[in-house]
């Protein structure tokens, strides 16, 4: 499947990174796995799940990479979601990862818990 052989079907943009990404319309779009694109679904639906699991995929690596694993479960949920949050500013998906800068992210992140006044300071749990 691909906008050579299906032309009338795929409207194809350039991306940075020499990428594209494609917008799949009539039969060409029936013909995806169902593990890729649930028939119930919207493709805004869709965009969104795979926005949320890079989304998460980047969150679970980050704090795999940058705090150390023995720490309360609240405090961890309490970083986490503040990550999470932070990635809304400082970070954007791209077509296989989710991009963002880490000391933004750690700074708004801080930021978060602070406004929260969840009484974290992240520089206490950095590995």
């Amino acid at each position: 499947m691909g906008k050579k052989y299906h032309p009338q079907d795929i409207l194809v943009e350039d991306t940075s990174w020499s990428g594209q990404n494609a917008i799949l319309f009539g039969e060409t779009a029936q013909t995806l796995p169902k593990d890729v694109y649930n028939e119930d679904d919207t493709i805004a639906d869709t965009y969104d799940t795979m926005e949320r699991e890079l989304k998460r995929e980047a969150i679970t690596t980050f704090f795999a990479d940058n705090f150390v694993d023995n720490m309360d479960e609240n405090v961890r949920y309490g970083i986490e979601s503040a990550l999470t949050d932070a990635l809304d500013y400082y970070g954007h998906p791209e077509p296989n990862f989710y991009d963002f800068s880490d000391d933004d992210v750690i700074e708004q992140a801080q930021k978060i818990l602070d406004e929260y006044e969840f009484h974290i300071n992240l520089d206490d749990y950095r590995a």
